[in-house]
């Protein structure tokens, strides 16, 4: 599910509160770019949803 909206935020955050277990998964950018970014941050909540939010 794509976080694009602060109403999706609030639904994830209001999961990630309650869940007894989380995955995170960070992608780095940096073609072009001394220091790059964090371009897509993953979240996983046990065996449910996984949570993607892109930069």
């Amino acid at each position: 599910m794509w976080v694009d909206t602060v109403e999706l935020v609030d639904e994830m955050l209001d999961e990630l509160a309650e869940a007894p277990e989380v995955a995170i998964d960070l992608e780095h950018h940096n073609m072009q770019s001394y220091r790059g970014f964090t371009c897509l941050i993953q979240r996983r909540v046990g065996a449910g949803v996984v949570w993607k939010r892109q930069q």
